[in-house]
């Protein structure tokens, strides 16, 4: 079986390790960065601006029987994958924080791989077909013991640590154990931080007698792999789901709750035979879960997989779906609105509309506030039911000043969101876009229906946003400076139009989406 990805599997181990006959990977210039490391890429190609039909006609040997796309709800998607000969599998990973942005991928992918907290809610989606897999490993020359000159291993000088994500919005679950670990440090050598992917990270870990972790999911995470790869005992929350298919319970790792926290660390401290003991199997058990390892019961799934199943939407859906994608993806500005311009032309609709007001602000910044208030003002004629729209025109009328307007439309979106019984009316994004709080708390709500078949966590985040008072704009990102006239070409009047509701003259260009 010949792979082509967009993710470079030597960060895990040599190629040759994986059950494939070749693997060939993709992806813009220089290459693929972590930490201290930049990985090269076999194929230079920017999946923002390319079809997938171009970037297989660039593979050099045997034609690819699987593209496999990481992370699809933070990289840029090629087009054209709808269409796709060759089954294309995606790898998803922070749905908690991207599902917003990746609800409507489902007609470019044959399988999507998730962790099994995500299959509830993932699976409620319209993809072809969903199935649990561990993404995560260690990198074998980054991730392993000290050893010092004389062959031994030094003695580890931090009793325990936390080296990972501390932001206090996306991990709010995690900060209270944080502050917990960090009120031992009379007693203990205490380390909480943040360190770059790459050999300080991994030589912090390798000094650590025992590794905190507190997942965001109930997932196995990295840390969990990279933790018991440096020699650490790997002390993990004991609700996570997926733990113990990785790990024996006090054979090779330790599993604490709220209510025994301090009292398993200080008898792992006190106990440096038992502690080592642990840390030690885990070592040995982690072996086992190198990355090509993980691939093998995977290969007869990859064999299955039939095209003919991908799901089929209509072309305005499926273009939105991808540029969505790109909200927060390492894509330029013209990449996105080029085709959602294509959109708001060809459908005359509060989706398409607001959409492409999402992303002006977004992708281009304060200097489009004025043209997106007028597309979400004629969003809210086309569909007076439509809540992102009406969300997102509350925002920009208080970010602007203008708080008369904008408490009116606060009281219509709490009427509204209260009474409405439409899923169509709850759907699109909302701003500002980004993981902030009102981000964070979009895919939780998005999450929770889907997961429950229930409108109610979406209905009471609409109802917040009616009384949300915060009037933070985050920067573009990911996005050259733009110059609204380079999308001249592909509509004539750009983002200058006010799309009226009786609707609008379509260009020749703006009446294809085949490109988009």
């Amino acid at each position: 079986m010949h792979l082509l990805t967009n993710y470079p599997l030597e960060l895990y181990g040599p190629r040759s390790e994986f059950p494939f006959e070749s693997i060939v990977t993709f992806g813009p210039d220089p290459g693929h960065r972590i930490g201290d490391q930049t990985i090269p890429y076999d194929i230079s190609f920017d999946a923002s601006r390319r079809s997938i039909q171009e970037l297989l006609s660039l593979v050099d040997g045997p034609r690819p029987d699987i593209v496999m796309l990481w992370w699809p709800d933070q990289e840029p998607i090629p087009t054209g994958l709808e269409d796709s000969e060759v089954p294309v599998v995606g790898v998803m990973s922070d749905y908690n924080l991207t599902l917003p942005f990746c609800r409507d991928l489902a007609p470019f992918f044959d399988l999507l791989l998730c962790d099994h907290s995500a299959l509830p809610v993932l699976g409620r989606l319209p993809f072809a077909r969903v199935e649990p897999w561990c993404q995560y490993s260690y990198r074998p020359d980054v991730h392993r013991p000290r050893v010092s000159d004389d062959g031994r291993e030094p003695e580890r000088d931090i009793d325990i640590s936390f080296v990972g994500n501390l932001d206090p919005i996306v991990q709010r679950d995690r900060m209270p154990y944080l502050e917990r670990i960090a009120a031992l440090e009379d007693s203990w050598r205490v380390h909480i931080g943040s360190a770059p992917q790459g050999r300080e990270y991994g030589e912090l870990l390798a000094r650590s007698r025992i590794a905190f972790n507190r997942s965001i999911r109930g997932e196995v995470n990295l840390r969990c792999f990279e933790a018991t790869a440096c020699g650490a005992l790997l002390l993990c929350e004991r609700e996570n789901l997926e733990i113990r298919r990785y790990f024996r319970e006090d054979e090779e790792v330790v599993l604490y709750g709220p209510h025994d926290l301090e009292r398993k660390i200080q008898w792992l401290l006190t106990h440096e035979d038992e502690r080592r003991r642990i840390a030690d199997a885990g070592r040995r058990r982690v072996r086992e879960h190198r990355l090509a390892r993980q691939f093998e019961p995977l290969i007869e799934i990859l064999g299955t997989l039939d095209v003919t199943r991908r799901p089929r939407v209509d072309d305005i859906t499926r273009v939105l779906g991808r540029a969505t994608s790109m909200l927060v993806a390492r894509a330029d500005a013209d990449t996105i609105l080029t085709p959602l311009i294509r959109c708001a032309d060809l459908e005359v609709s509060a989706r398409t509309r607001n959409a492409l007001a999402v992303a002006l602000v977004s992708r281009v910044g304060e200097t489009m506030i004025t043209r997106a208030i007028t597309l979400l003002d004629n969003a809210r004629l086309l569909d007076a039911g439509h809540l992102p729209s009406l969300a997102n025109a509350r925002f920009l009328r208080a970010i602007t000043g203008d708080l008369a307007a904008a408490n009116e439309l606060g009281k219509e979106l709490e009427w509204r969101a209260r009474t409405s019984e439409r899923p169509g009316d709850f759907d699109g994004m909302v701003m500002p876009v980004g993981f902030d709080s009102r981000g964070v708390a979009h895919a939780g709500a998005l999450a929770s229906c889907l997961k429950n078949s229930d409108l109610a966590p979406l209905r009471d985040y609409f109802v917040r946003l009616a009384h949300d008072d915060d009037r933070t704009m985050p920067l573009p990102g990911y996005s050259r400076a733009l110059d609204p006239r380079e999308l001249g070409s592909t509509h004539p009047r750009g983002v200058m139009s006010d799309y009226s509701a009786s609707g609008s003259t379509t260009s020749p260009a703006a009446r294809s989406l085949s490109k988009a």
